[in-house]
């Protein structure tokens, strides 16, 4: 209790419950909606509760209220919300005074913002009007948001005029604080006029029969002026609210004010208003509304507005009440963002030039924006405060700070997305109270149809850095593209084209499974896919560690941390070889272990020379299986057998016969040159690595003071074609 309350502040909120109650090293607190407060026990009452002071700036709604008892595990019910509404304001009653000793007397309060109880919450958040005279309570009966009408308490006849205080409440508890005073006075009908009429009526006395004298006595009573009623013509016309309060130097403001008792007008040319010093004709539309239209009035400031019903001769003298702004029209700077999806809900920023201020005297202080009630004057003040985009009007407007208003902008209309069209263009503009629009206008895309299809690879190590490519429709370059993985911001996203996005992935701390989200205007996020990081994977071993020149093998790399990507590669060397690259692709077998295919690394030959090692007079060849000399008159060459191996043919260029090959064993060979060296093959090592993501790449690291192990290529020519056995044949 209460169930309701005002964003003024200053309302000890009452939570009672089970097992609230005072706690070693307590920390009592209220939660409401998402504001939390300081609290105390309060054991009064035969239930225990906790009362916690409200202090100013609760947002207008409805808000769940939740406790905690050490600040931080709040209950979890929602069973009890309360209303958080505007402050109420109440300022005049007609009539303003009631005689003493005379029961029944109606006394109506004109005001704005009034709440009436609400009949479809059973606990009742909105109690409903109750209006304090003095220090007693009564009821009173809503008829609109305006005023409410209440009966005057009822003084002995005999009792001493008096004033007694009058303020509102709608829930039991916040009572305004209008200063406003019911006037008591002594009054005998038969000895003159309540009050001599209040100078607004005439006094006039009829005959009427007393049964309780049994004769016939004068009593007096005021004839009212048209415009005046009540029975010491007190009550008259009142201003109640008026919209818009704020407009242009320049004039041309159409300003609806409402008002009460405007009926009382003997003719519909006698309405007026007043801004400051200057009258307008006003007109009389309905009952309880009169327009009136701003003159110009090069004033960057406020003056009060009255209005009048008898042509200028009595004015509501209410000025310091109701204000009207006249203010030198600011310049629009620019808006951020300038774009936003087809289903709208963006909150864009419009923000003014060359220091210029939205907000109008005495509101224009940044502070203002700070404080709950004033920043709720200044609302009331620009009422109509929206934006414009295209022909679609956004009333959903606020003031962030006196350069800056934020306007959510509404959905494109469908008539601006043919089809096949992704994104299309509208003007955006901004009133500041919902007639004129400035000057400045700035273009405002809608994106339409953007889907993201597919994401590869969609894993990523936990240190990040790596590259990958989203893939869908309809995106646009825009300077807020922006993705994220979980709550990590992407360090860098890339428009390659209206189909294709380059997102460099962030650090993760623990592995897991985030989602990925990108957005093209900062704000509305857009879920592209789950996203995997895992730790980083190790290379303990490679088995078997060499293999053929000519390629063609798998060697099984064995480590931790494996997973089956889409991106998974391996390089031997420098040639890479990816995942679904048929059967000579990598695979993944288990968490540890891969198959990486070997590609061929034909082992380059040495040339033939006349300059080789000093033993040798012929040609020197060093490492076919071993070191070669050949005498002179040997003419040799490479020749390629099948594309990729290769074997040695040598003519003998003194008789033109040809060397044939044999299935000896090279180990046979022998020589009696000293640097014919055993057999000596020809060999290259290459370092292999390992991706699962396509950027982050890993190889065998050998611990400290042990060696890298790499993947040997050596020469098996023996094993594809017949060694050659050189013979000198003479005739």
């Amino acid at each position: 209790a209460p169930r309701a309350l005002s964003r003024a502040g200053g309302t000890i909120l009452t939570v009672r419950g089970l097992r609230v109650s005072t706690i070693t090293g307590g920390n009592y607190t209220c939660k409401v909606g998402e504001t939390i407060f300081s609290g105390y026990i309060d054991t009064a009452g035969a239930v225990p509760g906790l009362n916690c002071l409200i202090l100013p700036g609760l947002a207008k709604g409805v808000h769940a209220v939740e406790i905690a008892m050490n600040g931080q595990e709040f209950t979890s019910t929602g069973e009890f919300p309360i209303n958080v509404f505007d402050p109420l304001h109440i300022q005049n009653l007609f009539p303003k005074g009631v005689a003493i000793g005379r029961d029944g007397q109606s006394i109506t309060i004109v005001g704005y913002g009034l709440l009436e109880k609400d009949p479809t919450n059973t606990k009742g958040t909105i109690s409903g009007p109750v209006v304090r005279v003095g220090g007693e309570n009564i009821n009173a009966e809503y008829k609109d948001n305006s005023h409410v009408v209440f009966q005057a308490p009822l003084l002995a006849a005999g009792s001493p005029a008096t004033q007694r205080s009058v303020e509102l409440t709608v829930n039991d508890q916040d009572f305004t604080t209008s200063g406003l005073v019911l006037d008591f006075y002594e009054w005998d009908a038969t000895a003159g006029c309540p009050r001599d009429c209040n100078g607004r009526g005439t006094c006039i006395s009829q005959w009427v029969w007393d049964d309780q004298r049994q004769q016939e006595v004068q009593e007096f009573r005021c004839a009212c002026r048209p415009i005046f009623a009540g029975l010491d013509c007190s009550g008259s016309f009142a201003m109640v609210n008026m919209i818009p309060r704020s407009g242009p130097q320049t004039g041309g403001t159409a300003v609806s004010i409402t008002g009460f008792n405007l009926f009382l007008a003997t003719d519909s040319t006698n309405y007026r208003c007043k801004f400051g010093s200057q009258q307008v004709q006003a007109k009389y539309t309905e009952p309880t509304t009169l327009v009136c239209v701003t003159p110009a009035y090069y004033l960057n400031g406020t003056v009060g507005v009255e209005i009048s019903i008898d042509n200028g001769t009595t004015w509501t003298n209410e000025g310091h009440v109701h204000l009207f702004a006249f203010q030198l029209q600011p310049s629009i700077g620019r808006i951020e963002p300038s774009i936003a999806p087809a289903l709208g809900h963006t909150v864009v920023r419009v923000l003014s030039d060359r220091n210029h201020t939205f907000t109008t005297a005495p509101y224009d202080a940044n502070a203002c924006v700070n404080e709950p009630f004033c920043e709720w004057r200044l609302n009331r003040h620009h009422d109509g405060l929206a934006c414009r985009f295209g022909d679609v009007v956004s009333t959903e407007a606020r003031f962030v700070n006196i350069h800056e208003i934020a306007c959510i902008a509404p959905a494109a209309p469908s008539t601006i997305f043919p089809t096949g069209i992704t994104f299309s263009e509208v003007v955006v503009s901004l009133t500041l109270n919902g007639q004129q629009l400035l000057p400045d206008v700035f273009r405002f895309m809608y994106i339409g149809n953007t889907t993201f299809q597919n994401v590869l690879p969609s894993i990523s190590a936990l240190q990040g850095q790596s590259t990958i490519t989203v893939k869908g429709a309809g995106f646009v370059n825009t300077a807020d593209l922006k993705c994220k993985f979980g709550f990590a911001a992407a360090p860098s996203v890339t428009y390659g084209d209206s189909n294709t996005l380059l997102v460099q992935t962030p650090f993760q701390q623990n592995p897991s499974t985030v989602v990925m989200q990108c957005t093209f205007n900062g704000q509305q996020w857009q879920q592209v896919s789950n996203f995997q990081y895992i730790e980083m994977w190790t290379i303990a071993g490679l088995q078997p560690s060499y293999g053929p020149e000519t390629g063609g093998s798998y060697v099984t790399v064995t480590g931790l941390n494996f997973v089956d990507s889409s991106a998974l590669a391996c390089k031997v060397g420098d040639v890479l070889s990816v995942a679904g690259n048929g059967t000579r692709g990598p695979m993944f077998l288990s968490n540890t272990t891969i198959l990486c295919p070997t590609p061929a690394s034909i082992i380059p030959r040495p040339p033939f020379s006349n300059e080789g090692a000093d033993q040798c007079t012929g040609y020197f060849f060093k490492g076919f299986r071993r070191n070669l000399c050949l005498s002179g008159n040997f003419d040799c060459s490479w020749k390629i057998l099948d594309g990729t191996t290769q074997y040695l043919q040598c003519n003998l260029q003194d008789f033109g016969e040809v060397i044939v090959s044999s299935p000896v064993d090279v180990d046979r060979l022998t020589t009696d040159k000293e640097n014919f060296h055993p057999d000596v093959p020809l060999r290259q090592t290459k370092d292999v690595f390992l991706s699962l993501d396509g950027s982050n790449w890993v190889k065998f690291t050998a611990e400290p003071g042990q060696p890298d192990q790499k993947f040997l290529f050596v020469d098996r020519s023996n094993v594809w074609i017949d060694v050659c056995y050189i013979r000198q044949f003479k005739k």
